[in-house]
């Protein structure tokens, strides 16, 4: 049997699971990245070694903002790691999350009440965008 070339929606479907597999890494990236960014910021700190912004800055070329935001969501992992969730727990459901949606409920202005609205609804399978988190942001203010 002769095959022929690949259908646009063969191409697409394929497309589709390698944007859906990059989405699941960036998950573990973004906190992986929010940790480490605690590390430095804590040693800068400790040894006062430099500036925290201007480090930002010269190596990233990031804000305060940013960086803040990266950490929150960090810290919104250790948090449900302290609630007893297991960690491959936590990542399944921080997935259900458009990246733009989890960097925004990792803001500084976002109360636990509010993410924990966000986190329940993705557990419960919901797949949580930038205008969903803003929407749940907005019922709990």
């Amino acid at each position: 049997m002769k095959r022929g070339r690949p259908t646009p929606a063969f191409i697409i479907r394929r497309v589709e699971n390698l944007i859906r597999d990059l989405a699941k890494q960036t998950v573990e990236n973004v906190i992986a990245i929010g940790e480490a960014l605690c590390e430095v910021k804590e040693r800068l700190a400790k040894y006062k070694t430099g500036s925290w912004l201007a480090w930002l800055k010269s190596s990233f070329e990031w804000t305060r903002r940013t960086a803040d935001s990266y950490i929150n969501t960090r810290r919104l992992f250790e948090r449900k790691l302290e609630q007893g969730e297991s960690n491959v727990a936590i990542v399944a459901t921080f997935r259900k999350f458009d990246f733009g949606a989890l960097y925004l409920m990792g803001g500084p202005s976002i109360s636990h009440e509010e993410f924990d609205a966000a986190y329940d609804r993705a557990r419960r399978d919901e797949h949580i965008t930038h205008a969903k988190a803003k929407q749940i942001i907005e019922e709990h203010k």
